[in-house]
């Protein structure tokens, strides 16, 4: 296969999100940079999550059009700092389809191309060793992989992630947090993630849960030996210059509005926090920052226009709450068993709970509950030994992969 439709590409995408929520927990953990509030993997899913939603929902079979509102449905869905230059890599994608009515590996390199240079202006200020140099170095594989003489499809993206794992494997070298924490970028590795379930997706293979986040360097904090805790995060809350992660839309921008006072307030934004990303146009601005003064943020976007979308998070709580949820207790003993049930409506969680089941989780054919949903419930039910009945052959897929991830035995 050398070239993809836009069924084939909207299959892809949709696998990619899907590979990313099965593992956000697991890029969750390898959070440190820009600040430690444990979130890149769950931001990142979500951000994906909206951009399937808007895909599906535009209709369309024509590649350029699924491309423009998987773009559009990122925008609007970011989340974070790795969720909104996510979403510019693969406004990237839209830029470059316009117009195509399919995907070669020529496209696809142009595609990454033009999503990293816009990603890369959107922010601020880059630091090497992160997601955005992971997505430079898949990009510029992509560029020599496409050159020459015509090369299979799957053959040439499994060239591009294989170059995008190596570049991420080597960001501990360029990031002393990350080597002092012994792991990987989580946005990159977020984004490898993301684009190995694309490929899996293309070659119909099944999707699977990700390794090779933590490493261990000379620099770093010995890692976990067996039936320890790893903490990456370790004091790290101390270090957090901004408190308020702050993230909003601009809409119905004010006629005066301008390219340059756009410009004016994202410099502004830079005087009162750090990790600013400022995207968008005279029609619709999406703002992140980190600051310490949400107020005079929202202020000064108040002066461009309306505010829809508020989100404001405290980042230090985040990470007291990461802490404390990773203490042991040891003064509660583990019971030897539970039960967690998954099913749908209060009758049938009620006769549930009448049978005694420890937990019940909310979910179904229509309404499938996460990994962490699941995993939640395991942590929840405090037992050596946890029984999930799924009830639904939809959710054995999510139960599985929770299993995996559970300190307890899981059946």
């Amino acid at each position: 296969m050398i070239r993809i439709d836009g069924l084939k590409f909207k299959e892809m995408l949709q696998g990619g999100a899907k590979a990313l929520e099965m593992n956000r927990a697991i890029v969750d953990e390898l959070n440190v940079f820009p600040v430690p509030d444990g979130d890149t993997g769950t931001n990142m899913s979500l951000t994906l999550a909206s951009a399937v939603r808007e895909a599906n929902a535009c209709g369309s079979l024509l590649i350029d059009e699924i491309a423009l509102a998987f773009s559009k449905g990122a925008l609007k869905g970011a989340r974070g700092n790795s969720g909104v230059i996510s979403s510019q890599i693969f406004r990237g994608f839209a830029v470059a389809l316009e117009g195509k009515a399919d995907l070669s590996p020529k496209t696809f390199a142009e595609c990454l191309k033009t999503g990293t240079e816009i990603a890369y202006s959107a922010v601020t200020k880059p630091k090497e060793g992160t997601i955005l140099t992971v997505v430079r170095a898949m990009a510029e594989e992509a560029q020599s992989a496409s050159k020459g003489k015509k090369i299979e499809f799957e053959s040439f993206l499994k060239r591009v992630i294989d170059a995008g794992e190596e570049i991420l494997q080597r960001t501990p070298d360029m990031l002393p947090v990350l080597k002092k924490a012994g792991v990987v970028d989580a946005g990159g590795r977020g984004l490898v993630t993301v684009f190995d379930g694309m490929y899996r997706t293309l070659i119909g293979e099944e999707l699977v849960l990700i390794s090779g986040g933590k490493v261990a360097t000379e620099e770093s904090a010995p890692l976990a030996a067996p039936g320890e805790e790893f903490d990456p995060l370790e004091n790290d809350y101390e270090h957090i210059t901004f408190q308020y992660c702050t993230e909003y839309f601009i809409t119905h921008l004010k006629n005066e509005v301008t390219t340059a006072a756009i410009n004016k307030y994202r410099d502004y934004l830079m005087t009162i926090g750090d990790c600013v990303l400022v995207i968008g146009d005279t029609d619709l601005v999406k703002t992140h920052v980190h600051t310490n003064h949400p107020d005079r943020a929202l202020k000064a976007a108040l002066g461009l226009g309306e505010l829809d979308g508020v989100k404001i998070e405290n980042m230090l709580e985040q990470n007291r709450k990461i802490h404390a949820n990773d203490k042991p207790d040891e003064e509660e003993e583990l019971k030897e068993y539970a039960m967690i049930s998954i099913c749908s409506g209060e009758g049938m969680a009620n006769i549930f709970k009448d049978l005694m089941v420890d937990i019940v989780v909310e979910g179904g054919q229509t309404m499938n509950p996460s990994v962490d949903d699941i995993l939640k419930a395991v942590n929840d039910a405090k037992a050596k030994n946890v029984f999930v009945l799924p009830n639904n052959s939809n959710i054995i897929l999510a139960a599985n992969q929770a299993k995996e991830l559970a300190k307890s035995e899981v059946y």
